[in-house]
């Protein structure tokens, strides 16, 4: 029988392969596309197709990984496989719409998803999805799910799970107050010029009409 610790730790020291490929390598130009399927050729005789990226292949087994893992963590609460099979039926039927509908909320795209979306909807619907559970088994006289390792096992699950998320909102010329701020400059200071080569990423965000009122405002 493994001991708690020696699951974790074997579990660590197997995605830290991985892990450590994909910081190395992922970032390259070559491992962007993993595959372009022709859809449709245009008037120029051009075809049009549709890409698979390797972040979609990831994301995905990412996703297989999480629900075998919550099946393992399940497994070791004596809950029955099909049960859980059941549950995360439950709990995707809600979250996968969700990613959809909360990138167009967020970032107005029309063919894009989110996990954190899915997240999000999710850690609203699975207690409820687990009461509900429990309200079936308990008139079938069957024993109930114990409600706060299951949601344990969910969120242990939903880490492994999930891909990478990233919200854009591009800046549509701050005020004074919201630059300070981008900038960590302090009112009052007397600093007619800003150090940007200590920030260089906030400072380059900006128009230039907007970095010289920041400059010229004391």
């Amino acid at each position: 029988m493994l001991t708690n610790e020696l699951f974790v730790l074997l579990l660590g020291v197997a995605l830290s392969v991985p892990v450590f490929w994909a910081c190395k390598r992922l970032p390259e130009e070559r491992w962007q596309f993993l595959a372009s399927v022709p859809i449709f050729k245009d008037s120029n005789g051009r075809w049009v197709g549709l890409n698979f990226t390797y972040y979609g292949l990831l994301t995905a087994n990412a996703l297989v990984f999480g629900v075998a893992l919550l099946i393992v963590l399940m497994g070791s609460l004596r809950v029955p496989a099909i049960v859980t099979l059941s549950l995360i039926c439950a709990v995707l039927m809600p979250c996968l719409p969700a990613a959809r509908w909360i990138a167009r909320l967020v970032e107005g795209k029309q063919c894009t998803f989110t996990i954190a979306g899915a997240f999000f909807v999710g850690i609203f619907m699975a207690p409820m999805i687990v009461a509900l559970f429990n309200t079936q088994f308990a008139s079938l006289n069957l024993r109930p799910l114990p409600v706060i390792p299951c949601l344990a096992a969910i969120m242990i699950a939903y880490a492994f799970g999930e891909g990478s998320v990233c919200f854009r909102r591009r800046l549509r010329s701050p005020g004074m107050h919201q630059l300070r701020l981008l900038l960590w400059s302090r009112p009052g200071s007397g600093s007619a010029n800003p150090p940007a080569h200590l920030r260089p990423m906030a400072f380059c965000l900006l128009r230039p009409a907007e970095k010289n009122r920041l400059c010229q405002r004391t």
